[in-house]
């Protein structure tokens, strides 16, 4: 299976283009993949709280623009 960073991701077929999933140990999860009417990517975070959820979504935005 493919990991990042030791966690299990999965890349998902998603309107003909590759997304990736994963799913934290918390059970919170994100996924990222291609816009299929702009140019850009798409982020969906799903946590237990809003809190987490803004956390996780700066953690990811942060990798993505590095």
């Amino acid at each position: 299976p493919v990991t990042l960073d030791g966690l299990p991701v999965t890349v998902l077929p998603l309107y003909d283009e590759p997304a990736v999933a994963v799913t934290l140990a918390g059970g919170d999860r994100f996924d990222v993949r291609a816009s299929d009417t702009e140019p850009l990517l798409r982020l969906i975070v799903r946590a237990t709280d809003a809190a987490v959820m803004t956390a996780l979504r700066a953690d990811i935005l942060a990798l993505i623009r590095a």
